[in-house]
């Protein structure tokens, strides 16, 4: 999108700080897409919001935000605890052996979202704050491109 050149790695899933997205650039690990966007930006002189007015890009860091740090966890509520990662396994192929570890995934999630707070609450009330956030990306974007 910002022909930006690049190569994927799969040997690597997860970056520097246990996270995916992750990227190395000139023997230098960054992780958090935010990070790696505004590295990249000042490293090509691209400037990604360079066509919002300072109200969409308060806006855009808002929505960035909810995305990031609420209705991920939402997401990963549902897939990992609800869902104990069944459809992860449905949609990847496994070797058998790996399935052993769900349990000990799952349980390592929980302790995770409770400490990040969204997994204080039930799967009900998870699940009807994720809908509130897609709602509000929903109205947001409408049919802007």
């Amino acid at each position: 999108m910002a022909d930006i050149p690049y190569h994927v790695d799969y040997d690597e899933p997860f970056g520097p700080k246990g996270k995916c997205p992750w990227i190395t650039l000139n023997g230098e690990e960054i992780g958090d897409s935010q990070l790696i966007m505004e590295r990249l930006g000042s490293m090509y002189n691209k400037n990604f919001s360079s066509a919002l007015t300072q109200e969409q890009k308060a806006v855009a860091q808002a929505m960035r935000i909810m995305v990031d740090e609420h209705l991920v966890w939402c997401l990963v509520v549902w897939r990992y605890i609800v869902d104990g990662g069944r459809s992860l396994l449905a949609c990847m192929e496994w070797p058998r052996f790996t399935r052993l570890f769900i349990p000990r995934l799952k349980y390592k999630i929980e302790k995770v979202a409770k400490l990040q707070g969204i997994g204080r609450h039930s799967s009900t009330e998870v699940e009807e704050m994720g809908r509130k956030d897609i709602a509000a990306l929903s109205v947001y974007l409408g049919n802007n491109q």
